[in-house]
């Protein structure tokens, strides 16, 4: 039940029912996005839509802006591509990363690393044991971000212009149509 939803991505996407080959890389940093706060739940509807929605009306709806996502923004721990993190890693100031995603990439899954070897185990292995232990003590909250998850997977490629965006929005709901069908 936990890491179905990425299962059923990859027989979509690649033809295999399986977590990919850095599969617990991934579980871990989905496993760190769900210490977010109310703000950056609520904001990753924002920051993981189309920008043709958002500034036509998710902007409105969920009172955010474009600043929100740079440095010194709400959502700021949201965006991957912050240059403030790309700043500290040529510098290899990584306490000072903001982003989940960098902060997971540089610093958690490294220290990880470094005790899989101390422990003599698998890396992946323990990764993946790391993003169970954190999945499982808040499994409620899991479940919620599962739904922000969901809404991120649908955009895909988010880009600019409200067609691609509606396009794809049409596109899920037949999908999900599909699920309620008899056969």
């Amino acid at each position: 039940m936990i890491i179905f939803p990425w299962m059923f991505r990859n027989h979509i996407h690649f033809d295999d029912f399986s977590i990919a080959e850095r599969g617990g890389q991934v579980l871990l940093i989905r496993a760190i996005k769900n210490q977010m706060t109310e703000i950056e739940y609520k904001g990753g509807y924002y920051a993981y839509a189309p920008q043709a929605f958002n500034k036509l009306f998710l902007g409105k709806i969920l009172d955010f802006k474009e600043n929100d996502l740079i440095y010194g923004g709400k959502l700021q721990r949201l965006n991957r591509g912050l240059e403030e993190d790309q700043n500290a890693i040529q510098n290899n100031e990584l306490d000072k990363l903001i982003s989940y995603y960098q902060r997971t990439h540089f610093i958690e899954i490294p220290k990880l690393f470094k005790e899989a070897s101390r422990l003599n185990v698998l890396p992946e292995e323990l990764l993946k044991s790391k993003a169970f232990e954190m999945i499982k003590s808040d499994f409620t909250n899991h479940l919620k971000m599962t739904i922000l998850f969901n809404w991120r997977g649908i955009w895909i490629y988010k880009g600019q212009y409200f067609f691609c965006g509606s396009s794809k929005l049409i596109s899920f709901c037949f999908f999900l149509f599909c699920f309620f069908q008899k056969v």
